[in-house]
């Protein structure tokens, strides 16, 4: 299975921070998704994104109960 790493995925944002307020939508890579919603600055993952991150075995990136620093 390929994914391709580059590719970029749209997420909104569920809380204002320093640069996007909530609401905005912004098209992000799969490492910098997975920080944004370990952070909670991200609610809701994308389907698509999710089945790339299950396909190469990232799907801990989307799972707040672990720490991204442990992850990566």
């Amino acid at each position: 299975m390929k994914v391709n790493l580059t590719k970029t995925y749209e997420v909104e944002f569920a809380k204002d921070g320093a640069v996007y307020k909530k609401g905005d939508k912004v098209s992000v890579n799969m490492l910098l998704a997975g920080k944004f919603f370990q952070d909670g600055r991200v609610a809701t993952v994308p389907s698509e994104l999710m089945e790339d991150a299950k396909k190469i075995g990232a799907e801990d990136l989307f799972n707040k109960k672990k720490n991204l620093k442990d992850i990566v």
